[in-house]
């Protein structure tokens, strides 16, 4: 999850004075008179002054709009539109009719009997706010219900509130029964959408005066440097020659980032405000000093239409620009390119969402009981438009918005990946101590231990899997003990994962310890098993520079490339029954003879040359890579340096865009591209949500076996109902789980001991289920470390290796890509690096037998985070949060919202044709209540759902179109 800090930027809060509150009142009294119909003289009733379109009050902070009839929300509506409230203005909800200190409503728009609640009965009303006359106001619902209000909106932004500015606020509102109509757009506007349709944006352009025009199809790749951008601006460039009833505008979602001014010649433009991207006022300052910071915004292109005296709005094009502050820092602006598109702006279909259309101010403590969108009624008059929501509750979030993760943000970083980074993990329990505080001996029955005491630290995450001695049970104070003075030894039968108290980071991997029960008895048990499954710091020899190895040994296909399970494979082909290590550089099977590359294969790009016909000299299949290991040696760089992208990202070099290409995929088993951020090799931690390139490795855990051996670990566990149960686990193995459909690409760094090369495999959970033997030696997937003094050394030399700058993006010790590489001699420790495709499933790695040393494992590219966030989000202080469905009518004189919220919301597209959604509940066989989405597909009897993603973040019970899930993700063409 990514870390989000707030800007605190100084927002001066309008204080009028008795003589401006006169003048402001005065021109919106002007204003309405000169708007206002005679026809709407019904729904304004009253004298002029605008304190008679509501209860009471003059709009300041001390005396907001009371609001306490359904006329009164109406004419809110109406009068935002006129352009009535251009300003910051406070309304508020219901008051105390009675003098008894009950907040209350008048029932109907006249009379005197008062309820507890807004019954609007199906009163309609406009969206408050648009893009041309955005809501800047302050909205407190001080927690009551609005009932059975039905919105009629108009494109583009369609909820309750339509367009929320920045800095606007909307609070402490729900609303029961409530309905929203869409439309699409009316004949008064056709024309406006007609010349402005999405397609013909190509003629909307804007110029930045250190980039030049940027126009719809232009890309910038390299970012755009600048001291302070002092004199830098935004200005735009629209279509000339067309409708003189039709107007532009530029806007900007931070109006303390892009300041709004006009040229002598009167087309507005953007000034960038250079105090805001130099500000290092400490933690929430952009430019905090050795701080990667980010800031992202978005600018506007609109066309506008006036009819009846209100301003239309349609979107041409949206540019998002991209400030970077660098920990050495720099300044840097990429204008952003649209992950859906090929260009750098994009327009959208209507916003629409059940409480605003679009925001970019404030919402937050407000829900929805029963809700209901409808589309595109066959209304005369009105042409069909497709909608879009981004929660269902709010149409889209701005930019700058420090918002509640919507569907797509936490499916993007759900929890299907993780990174284990051992040089981290001792940093966190030890500080990277190299000693204890002192040592001892210990005798047990069978055996005599040396081990040291040492201080973990007040932050450690881990402290109740360490080994902590006790003199007994009671002992307040234990001493930490491990094996040597570098070490962290855990204890045994241990299951090490993220938990609801602490998120190590370690997503879909858990650390599974050795099998010995070391609580039962603290003068004996205690120290079985001491030095066996640990993380030694060593401190002497940090390593910088990894060498990628493109060999792997996959025994899940057999020769025909059907399916098969590594048993068979390797009982079927192997020469010996060891399996796995039969694979090696001096094999006498050409099957298992691993040859070491030295000139990389001509690769002829747009043709096939993936695949596993036994006779090709072509790369990129199973086969290949049993056969050839081309090693790529590089440094590792700081996130600056490599502008946060993975290794080989943006290589030119032929052979590694072939070989990544079959490798990688992303969380839609689509091929990942060079230049892709995801393409290539990630090695990245991540501290507080924010990750960051690792640039050495000092630290690794050992994982051993015994002649193909994996040993049983039982642990014994206790569920919610306090039922225990003994569940067996592999032992001194990391385990994880694949639940994507589409697989997960994970990432290993290893080294092998100074005088035997060994295997670090991924093994199918499923074969130690069955309690097969031997599966140590009967992997699914492979990975072979050579030992880094070369013992091994055959005439396939695998101690030869590329060289890969990425600086050039290409090997850079060779002439051209068919020459012989470098070749390396010397005994120094290395570090090797591989990146396996697995498809869904449940998995564990180990060793088939020796001592093998990981250092780093990583997945990435499942249910989610294909990307990890590469720097800290810096955001406006406006805030989304707590939006939520209800379970139960919250008129209940017992009714709690944060008991009674669904925690569920919805992203969702809609063609235009006719169609509904309905968000209601229904009860179960035990009384309890559940969410029911309706929402017929497109091509069905009133239904235009194009594509939905579900996220029901407590897993609830939940009916969708008829059918029962629990699931936290539901999708239906969502892509």
């Amino acid at each position: 999850m990514n870390k989000k800090k707030t800007k605190l930027s100084l927002l001066g809060m309008t204080i009028l004075s008795f003589v401006g509150l006169i003048i402001a009142q005065t021109y919106m009294i002007y204003i309405i008179s000169q708007k206002i119909n005679e026809d709407d003289d019904d729904k304004f009733p009253g004298s002029i002054g605008l304190r008679k379109y509501f209860d009471s009050g003059d709009g300041s902070a001390s005396s907001p709009y009371i609001i306490t009839r359904p006329i009164h929300l109406y004419n809110l509506g109406r009068l935002q539109s006129l352009g009535a409230f251009s300003s910051q203005f406070y309304f508020e909800m219901g008051k105390d009719i009675n003098g008894d200190g009950s907040t209350l409503f008048y029932t109907g728009n006249s009379g005197t009997t008062t309820s507890t609640y807004l019954d609007m009965d199906g009163t309609e009303i406009i969206s408050i706010g648009s893009p041309s006359n955005p809501f800047f106001g302050n909205f407190e619902g001080n927690n009551l219900v609005v009932e059975n209000l039905v919105v009629n909106g108009s494109p583009e932004d369609i909820g309750v509130f339509g367009y929320i500015a920045p800095d606007a606020s909307v609070q402490d509102i729900i609303f029961s029964n409530l309905t929203i109509t869409d439309n699409g757009y009316g004949d008064y506007v056709a024309d406006l959408f007609a010349e402005y349709d999405p397609s013909l944006n190509a003629r909307t352009s804007m110029s930045f005066n250190a980039l030049g025009t940027i126009n719809s199809t232009d890309t910038y790749d390299t970012a755009v440097y600048s001291d302070d951008f002092e004199g830098e601006y935004f200005i735009p460039s629209f279509p000339t020659n067309l409708d003189s009833n039709i107007t532009f505008s530029i806007r900007s979602t931070n109006s303390y980032l892009l300041n709004s001014e006009t040229q002598t010649s009167g087309i507005d433009y953007l000034s960038i405000n250079t105090s805001e991207l130099t500000d290092d006022t400490g933690e929430n300052g952009f430019a905090e000093s050795g701080q990667s910071n980010k800031i992202e915004t978005r600018i506007y292109l609109s066309a506008n239409k006036t009819v009846d005296n209100i301003v239309y709005s349609k979107i041409l094009a949206t540019y998002t620009l991209v400030f970077h502050h660098t920990s050495a820092n720099e300044i840097y602006l990429n204008i952003a390119k649209d992950p859906a598109e090929d260009f750098y702006n994009y327009t959208h279909s209507t916003n629409v969402g059940l409480l605003a259309g679009h925001c970019d101010g404030s919402f937050y403590n407000s829900y929805v009981y029963n809700g209901h969108f409808d589309f595109n009624n066959e209304v005369d008059g009105f042409t069909p438009y497709p909608s879009e929501t981004e929660s269902g509750l709010i149409g889209e979030a701005g930019i700058n918005v420090n918002s509640t993760k919507s569907p797509e943000t936490a499916y993007n970083e759900s929890g299907d990946t993780g990174i284990i980074n051992f040089t981290a993990i001792y940093e966190n329990v030890r500080e990277n101590q190299t000693a204890g505080y002192a040592t001892g001996t210990k005798s047990t029955d069978t055996d005599t231990y040396n081990y040291v005491y040492f201080t973990p630290s007040d932050s450690s995450l881990y402290d109740s899997y360490l080994r902590q001695e006790r003199i007994n049970t009671t002992d307040e104070f234990p001493a930490y003990v491990t094996g040597k003075d570098n070490n962290i030894d855990f204890k045994g039968q241990q299951v090490i994962q993220d938990d609801d108290e602490n998120d190590r980071g370690l997503g879909i991997f858990q650390l599974n310890t050795a099998d010995y029960d070391n609580e039962t008895d603290y003068n004996n048990n205690f120290f079985y098993g001491l030095g066996e499954f640990n993380i030694t710091y060593d401190y002497s020899n940090p390593l910088d520079e990894i060498y990628y190895s493109t060999a792997e040994f996959d025994a899940t296909e057999d020769l025909s490339g059907t399916a098969t399970d590594p048993d068979t494979f390797f009982t079927t082909y192997a020469t010996n029954s060891n399996g796995i290590t039969n694979w090696s550089p001096d094999a006498t099977s050409q099957m298992f003879r691993l040859n070491n590359g030295t000139t990389f294969p001509k690769i002829i790009k747009n043709t096939t040359s993936f695949n596993n016909s036994l006779t090709t000299n072509l790369i990129s299949s199973s086969r290949f890579e049993k056969n050839y290991n081309y090693l790529i040696n590089y440094d590792l760089q700081t996130s600056d340096t490599m502008n946060y992208k993975n290794y080989f990202a943006d290589t030119s070099n032929l052979f590694l865009q072939d070989y990544f290409e079959y490798k990688l995929r992303d969380k839609y088993g689509d091929t990942i591209e060079p230049g892709d951020d995801n393409f290539g090799v990630m090695m990245k931690d991540i501290e507080d949500g924010i990750s960051s390139n690792i640039t050495s490795f000092d630290s690794y855990l050992k994982i051993s076996s015994n002649g193909g051996t994996i040993s049983t670990m039982s642990v014994v566990e206790t569920d919610s109902e306090g039922t225990e149960t003994t569940v067996q686990y592999p032992s001194k193995t990391i385990e994880f789980s694949v639940e994507a459909d589409y697989g997960a690409n994970v990432t290993l760094v290893a080294k092998s001991t100074s005088d035997s090369s060994n295997y670090v495999c991924i093994y199918d959970k499923q074969s130690f289920d069955s309690g097969e033997t031997n599966i140590g030696y009967y992997p699914s997937y492979s990975m072979y470390i050579p030992d880094y003094n070369y013992s091994d050394l055959t005439e396939s030399g695998m101690s030869s290796y590329f060289n890969y700058s990425e600086d050039t993006n290409n090997v850079t010790t060779i002439s051209n890509a068919y020459s012989n590489p470098t070749l390396e001699t010397s005994g120094t420790e290395k570090l090797y690096a591989h990146t396996f495709f697995l498809p869904k499933g449940e998995y564990f790695l180990g060793t088939p037998e020796g001592n093998a040393y990981v250092y780093y494992i990583a997945a990435q590219g499942q249910e989610g985070k294909g990307s990890i966030s590469s720097d800290n989000t810096v955001y406006s202080n406006n805030v989304i949060e707590d939006l939520d469905f209800l379970l139960y009518d919250p008129k209940q004189v017992d009714f709690d919202s944060e008991q009674d919220r669904a925690y569920l919301s919805f992203e969702g597209s809609f063609t235009s044709n006719l169609g509904t959604v309905d968000v209601t509940t229904a009860t179960d066989t035990d009384g309890g209540y559940y969410l029911v989405i309706t929402a017929p597909l497109d091509g069905e009897t009133d239904g235009n759902l194009d594509s939905l993603l579900i996220y029901n973040q407590l897993g609830y019970d939940i009916d969708f179109n008829g059918t029962m899930y629990s699931d936290t993700y539901v999708r239906y063409n969502y892509v």
